[in-house]
């Protein structure tokens, strides 16, 4: 019988010894009653005080991922890398400690799936990843983010209708045109507005004659935000911006852009109804939420190595109109 208390104690020591505090470095806080909140709303009641949980930041670089989850025996521990956390913005962090607290907490996997446009149905994809995959932005981003929340508490939810959404290039006539800007024959573009411009159309049409660049961009920004359209290496990327010009990817990756000498690649930016809608050579690509407040620079040039200037961008047609109803 001894012998039986003491094996008992040990046990039960050893349970004690496992058991987990809520141990949540501040930083982290306002993230974690973010998700219980969302769980909420999706019918889970999550209460991590009582269930207990780490969470710290660490300076030590995880191997490719911002941030891990390791779970045990009474054990649930999130490190997120500092470097990567303090470098990015509000979704960035927001989705990183969603998607880990989706592994600690809810128990759920990684999960690669795509809508029949190539983009992610999850936040929660991740390895194994083949590269083209790891170029493949999440557009956790404005109207898009309430589906992704939605599908780390219920994987099994309908696919949101932007999945399948498409648009025509002909859908805004030549007569709802009003053109502020048209150049031709030139090599860069700079144009900076000092009248409100609400709904417009970016359009540009151009080659490279001899050396293919290291990088090509158009931006076009407003006092608020900064959306890039980037370009290289035969893929491209939408980037976004902030007031403090912290940067997000929200998409790219995943088309070839045919860059090769004296391919001519037309580029379309229209915003109307509240969205910005890019179309690549006169193909619907992507939609995503309007740049806020009234268009005032449009840049468009390209540089090689070392950023120096690329002089080989030849571009047929530059133009910027006002759209009218």
């Amino acid at each position: 019988m001894k012998y039986i208390i003491t094996i008992l104690t040990l046990v039960l020591i050893g349970i004690s010894c496992t058991e987990i505090e809520y141990n949540v470095d501040p930083i982290f806080e306002p993230y974690v009653e973010d998700f219980t909140e969302e769980a909420r709303k999706n019918g889970l009641d999550i209460d991590l005080r009582e269930e207990g949980i780490t969470i710290e930041l660490s300076d030590v670089a995880q191997v490719d991922v911002s941030g891990r989850c390791f779970t045990g025996l009474n054990q649930r521990r999130i490190v997120i890398n500092k470097a990567a956390w303090l470098g990015g913005f509000e979704d960035f962090k927001r989705r990183l400690m969603f998607h880990e607290l989706g592994h600690c907490v809810l128990g759920r996997g990684h999960r690669n799936e795509k809508f029949s446009n190539g983009i992610w149905k999850s936040s929660m994809h991740g390895s194994p990843l083949t590269e083209e995959e790891l170029r493949t932005a999440i557009p956790y981003y404005g109207f898009r983010k309430a589906y992704y929340d939605a599908e780390l508490f219920d994987e099994t939810i309908p696919d949101p209708d932007w999945a399948n959404a498409t648009f025509d290039i002909n859908e805004v006539d030549e007569q709802q045109k009003e053109m502020i800007v048209e150049e031709q024959e030139i090599n860069r573009f700079s144009k900076v507005f000092s009248q409100d411009i609400e709904d417009y159309e970016i359009h540009t049409s151009f080659f490279f004659e001899h050396e293919l660049p290291n990088l090509t961009a158009l931006l076009w920004e407003s006092d608020m935000a900064k959306y890039q359209l980037r370009m290289g290496n035969g893929l491209y990327y939408l980037v976004v911006s902030d007031d403090e010009n912290t940067e997000w990817s929200i998409f790219g990756g995943i088309n070839a852009v045919n860059f090769s000498n004296a391919s001519k690649v037309s580029l379309t930016i229209r915003r109307q109804d509240d969205l910005e809608k890019l179309f690549i050579n006169d193909k619907f690509i992507f939609h995503f939420d309007a740049l806020p407040g009234s268009l005032k620079t449009v840049r468009f040039d390209s540089t090689l190595g070392n950023n120096r200037f690329n002089e080989n961008l030849h571009i047929e047609e530059f133009s910027i109109s006002r759209l009218t109803r």
